[in-house]
Formats: C-alpha cells, sequence, structure tokens
C-alpha cells in the first residue's frame, strides 16, 4: 500500500468519526440540558434582618448588638446653645456649631425641629437664619402639617470641603413658642465618608422652654 492510499484512508476516517463525536457531544448537552430542569440548587440564604438576629441571640439585648455592624462615628461634632429659654421670648437667638473632626466633601447637614403654639414647638413660626461660612449654603424647608420644619446646610458646589477644625455657625432667629415645654432639635449628617452606611447619622438636643 502506498503514502497515496494511506492518506485517503486517513481522511475518510476523519470524515467519519468527527461527526460522530460532533453528534455525541449534542446528545450530551441535550442530556445535562435536561438534568439541570429537574436538579434543584438552593439560592444563596439572603442577610439576616436585625428582627432574626434578635432572636437567634435568644433576646439576650447585650449579644444582639454586639453581633450588628458597628456605626460609623459622626463626621463633626455638634454644640447648641442655649438649651434653656423663656417661653414666648421674642427675638430668640441659638446658635449650631458644627466643627469637623477631619476633612471631608460635604453632601448635607440637616436640622429639624417643630413650629407652632405647643410644648413640643421651638418657634412659633418658621425663623430666620444667617450663616458664619460662605462656602455652604442654607436651604430652607416649608412647614409640614405636624409643624416639623427643617434647615438644610448644603455646598455652594461639589467640590466644597469641610477642613478639620473649622467650625461653621448657624444662627437661627424668631419668637419662641409661648407654651411651656421641651422641644427636640434633631442634627442629621448625610457626608460622603458615610454613605456606605444604610442609615444617615444623627444627634439630637433638648432645649426647655420655661
Amino acid at each position: 500500500m502506498g503514502a497515496t492510499e494511506l492518506v485517503l484512508i486517513g481522511l475518510t476516517i476523519d470524515c467519519v468519526v468527527i461527526p460522530i463525536i460532533g453528534a455525541v457531544a449534542a446528545l450530551v448537552g441535550i442530556v445535562l440540558a435536561i438534568i439541570s430542569l429537574f436538579v434543584h440548587r438552593d439560592p444563596p440564604p439572603p442577610p439576616k434582618s436585625n428582627a432574626e438576629k434578635y432572636v437567634e441571640a435568644g433576646g439576650d439585648g447585650k449579644k444582639f448588638i454586639s453581633s450588628l455592624a458597628p456605626v460609623p462615628p459622626l463626621l463633626c461634632s455638634y454644640s447648641l446653645t442655649p438649651l434653656q429659654v423663656g417661653n414666648g421670648t421674642k427675638d430668640a437667638k441659638f446658635s449650631l456649631s458644627i466643627t469637623p473632626s477631619k476633612p471631608a466633601t460635604l453632601d448635607c447637614i440637616e436640622l429639624q425641629f417643630s413650629v407652632g403654639d405647643n410644648d413640643v414647638a421651638l418657634f412659633g413660626g418658621a425663623p430666620d437664619s444667617t450663616l458664619s461660612d460662605a462656602s455652604v449654603r442654607v436651604e430652607k424647608g416649608t412647614v409640614a402639617s405636624d409643624g416639623l420644619v427643617s434647615f438644610r446646610l448644603l455646598p455652594v458646589n461639589e467640590a466644597t470641603a469641610l477642613d478639620s477644625g473649622k467650625t461653621i455657625i448657624l444662627t437661627l432667629m424668631g419668637a419662641v413658642g409661648t407654651t411651656a415645654g421641651s422641644a427636640t432639635v434633631t442634627v442629621i449628617e448625610q457626608a460622603h465618608v458615610v454613605q456606605e452606611h444604610s442609615d444617615a447619622l444623627l444627634c439630637r438636643f433638648q432645649i426647655v422652654k420655661s
């Protein structure tokens, strides 16, 4: 048998075997696809809720708290003065001092309190405001049906950064509500450094009206 005959035989075998291999591979693929329809694969479990963690802790408050992810600290330190005022005082002034603990870009710092003629209202109506720093601006919200009003401190532009140790003072001016009681002022902090956290960070002040 010559070389030419051997080559022809080889080509003939290749032409016969290759279609068979292709058919077998297709059949195996079909079988695997059918099997996958009947094989149940459980999806990864969702993350446990805080309620589930509490139940697993057996109602142990300390164990439950230790299982939670730590809340990042506030970006700024806050102080509000005064914390006591005579009810019905006209032209009252309250100063909120904001001091960043480290340099960061400001998204928003929101101040919330109630206005009206009741024991939890700080002012009788929406007060006026001034700012000590031109790099931020204040946006006053409308008074809600429940008397809640907000003042939002926003950057003048997106590149505005707060310098560590530099204090910004927001002053609120107006007539204090005439009913004695205790008013709550809530400061809500939203900044780039805490965007990974699900909730905004906040602190509260109580102002006694007597």
